[in-house]
């Protein structure tokens, strides 16, 4: 049976209605288990808790942010399922994470949505999110083993007298947007756009000098956003 995009649509919106008709005045949160994802192309999923602390149901609604999914890696790369749970309170799901694509070739970067909405006090027929995360997800090729210190690969390289900070593994490497140069004894502090570098990605830094850089220190984060101790890379 084909899908059917405006009986889906119809339905989301019968199923929020319906719920707001019904929810309870209150405040409620949830809480995802994680702050960051790994979905390996070897099994074409990974798996996401979420659980509901607030004292009322909540609808809780999960899906690849696809605008900056496609702004960072040109299309698309993850389906999430279930879409929309009706959360009691204390009550937690399971939200599954697809790759759409298992033939990819090199670590992609994407990111995920995770919404409660719940009605207003005293206004149940408006609508408000209490909570929201917007995650990163890193998508895995199945021939690529994990390395948990893809920073270590990042090179210093000499672009027309100023600094390039290349990526040129096949891993996405995660890191806090202010890097740090050593400039003849003097330290630069630079921010970058974006806390990424993807594969085969370089950043460059026109305002300092390659031949007088003595090093770069950037703060690594992981896959599951934590932020590690900061990694030094001589030139």
């Amino acid at each position: 049976m084909g899908y059917n995009m405006k009986t889906s649509i119809l339905s989301v919106s019968a199923i929020t209605a319906a719920f707001f008709m019904t929810s309870p005045n209150a405040m409620a949160n949830f809480s995802i288990g994680q702050s960051g994802v790994v979905v390996s192309a070897t099994t074409g999923e990974a798996h996401i808790a979420v659980k509901n602390l607030g004292s009322q149901e909540i609808l809780l609604f999960a899906s690849e942010s696809e605008d900056e999914t496609k702004a960072i890696a040109g299309r698309s790369l993850f389906m999430l399922s279930p879409p929309i749970s009706k959360l009691k309170p204390g009550e937690s799901q399971v939200v599954r994470i697809f790759l759409k694509d298992k033939t990819i070739s090199k670590e992609m970067l994407g990111r995920l949505r995770f919404q409660e909405l719940t009605s207003e006090p005293n206004n149940k027929t408006k609508t408000i999110i209490n909570s929201s995360y917007n995650i990163a997800a890193v998508a895995r090729p199945a021939a690529l083993v994990e390395n948990p210190e893809p920073w270590k690969g990042l090179k210093i390289e000499n672009s027309n007298g100023g600094v390039s900070l290349k990526n040129d593994s096949l891993y996405v490497v995660r890191l806090m947007k202010t890097v740090k140069f050593n400039d003849s004894g003097k330290v630069k502090s630079i921010n970058i756009t974006n806390g990424f570098i993807l594969p085969g990605q370089d950043i460059k830094f026109d305002t300092i000098s390659y031949a007088s850089l003595k090093s770069v220190e950037i703060s690594p984060v992981s896959t599951t956003a934590s932020i590690l101790p900061p990694y030094t890379i001589t030139n």
